[in-house]
């Protein structure tokens, strides 16, 4: 720590919650190789600040999912979901429709 910081109750607050920032922003990170991050004509996208901007950014989403620790069989569940909600969408609409005789 800088010597002029600890002498002031300010700027060492300021210091260590600075710090404390910094440290979370490293655990993001984890201990993976950081991803390219996904870049448009004159933009560059980082999960970490813009969320899933865009289906292009899966791959982000999944490796912060697992930098924070999630294994492969709790991200099994988020691979099932398009499957479940078809399912689920085809039985609203069997549902949906009055049951007609057999003729």
């Amino acid at each position: 720590m800088p010597p002029e910081i600890a002498g002031t109750f300010d700027y060492l607050n300021r210091y260590l919650h600075a710090l404390k920032v910094w440290d979370d922003y490293q655990r993001i990170l984890g201990a993976n190789i950081p991803l390219k991050c996904c870049q448009s004509a004159f933009k560059q996208w980082d999960i970490n600040f813009e969320g899933v901007a865009d289906y292009g950014l899966l791959p982000d989403f999944l490796q912060d999912l697992s930098n924070v620790g999630l294994e492969a069989r709790d991200l099994s569940v988020l691979f099932r979901s398009a499957e479940d909600f078809a399912q689920m969408w085809t039985r609203s609409l069997n549902a949906s429709f009055p049951a007609r005789p057999v003729d």
